[in-house]
């Protein structure tokens, strides 16, 4: 509903449109969110693994820490060059 409050609020290209509260178009697709939502939870699942077994050459089945994606607080007003936002005060 917050999406498409913003997208009757703002001016915008028109590559989203809504057909009704869960079903919307970006282009020429056609998603639910639940699709999306599902289609991103799997991507993040695939995208770590690689991390861990290609990067840090960790198994798949090594218990890590998981990242608490909530606590990550983002300033976008920062102009400072080399800031990060895990410099931000926010960031836990």
């Amino acid at each position: 509903m917050y999406g498409i409050k913003i997208s009757f609020s703002t001016i915008q290209p028109e590559y989203i449109g809504w057909i009704d509260p869960d079903r919307f178009l970006y282009k020429q697709l056609n998603f639910i969110t639940g699709e999306l939502r599902s289609w991103i939870y799997s991507l993040v699942y695939t995208i770590q693994n690689l991390l861990l077994s290609d990067f840090f050459l960790f198994s798949t089945t090594t218990d890590i820490s998981p990242i608490l994606w909530i606590s990550l607080t983002d300033n976008p007003s920062e102009k400072k060059t080399g800031w990060s936002f895990f410099q931000d005060s926010c960031t836990k």
